[in-house]
């Protein structure tokens, strides 16, 4: 379940970082605003302020967790469930629904795509210039 991933140190609660990696892979088109609600929401899911949300903590939070944003995602097909799956540029793990949306912010993939564009240039000038070689070559 949703709970088991993000729980990555197995003790049975969400620390605040993990609790942080869960909101951001659910919300990955929030991120900013995620650093700037945390402990408000970290507070509020940990009920009874054992610095960690447990289980049930978690569950009784999860309506919440659905509508945190809901007013700037209402009709967005999502779900909450799935196994994570990385992102290509900063391998941050992400449920399948909210994957597109972290790679379209993500600096790690804008990085890779550049470095491909600028490669693929450069293949290209490569080719060019040895091409003319060939030419000047034959013609010598």
């Amino acid at each position: 379940d949703m709970f088991r991933h993000f729980d990555l140190n197995r003790d049975g609660a969400l620390d605040r970082d993990e609790f942080r990696r869960l909101l951001q892979q659910v919300f990955p088109e929030h991120c900013d605003e995620i650093d700037d609600i945390l402990d408000r929401e970290f507070e509020i899911a940990d009920a009874d302020k054992s610095g960690g949300v447990s289980f049930d903590e978690f569950c009784a939070y999860y309506e919440r967790l659905k509508g945190l944003f809901e007013d700037e995602e209402e009709g967005e097909e999502g779900s909450l469930e799935g196994d994570l799956v990385p992102c290509d540029g900063c391998k941050l793990t992400f449920l399948p629904s909210k994957l597109d949306a972290h790679r379209r912010g993500c600096p790690a993939v804008h990085a890779l795509e550049d470095a491909k564009r600028a490669t693929e240039e450069a293949e290209a000038k490569l080719a060019a210039a040895l091409a003319e070689l060939e030419r000047a070559k034959d013609e010598s």
